[in-house]
């Protein structure tokens, strides 16, 4: 087991957690209720992402992608993606 050499300072240890603190979330102005929420993110208020068909950010202009779900070939349930294989009925999706 490690043992210390010498007794750290208060100034040192102080120094060493300048950085340990918390920084305030930025937030923007709901366009739609005007009630303040994060950006990118829906409104927590009103429940508004964006308009339907927009492919860029009122905000700030980044294109925005849309989730494409995967359709089961054997049962034809609906997954989101990035999922492998079908929890209904086990099959390999593409």
């Amino acid at each position: 087991m490690a043992v210390q050499q010498r007794r750290t300072s208060k100034t040192r240890r102080d120094k060493r957690r300048t950085h340990y603190k918390l920084t305030a979330p930025t937030l923007v102005k709901c366009p739609v209720c005007g009630e303040m929420k994060l950006p990118h993110h829906a409104c927590p208020n009103c429940g508004n992402v964006c308009a339907a068909g927009m492919k860029f950010c009122q905000e700030c202009g980044t294109r925005l992608s849309t989730p494409q779900k995967l359709i089961c070939p054997g049962c034809g349930a609906e997954h989101r993606q990035g999922m492998r294989f079908c929890g209904e009925c086990g099959q390999k999706l593409n």
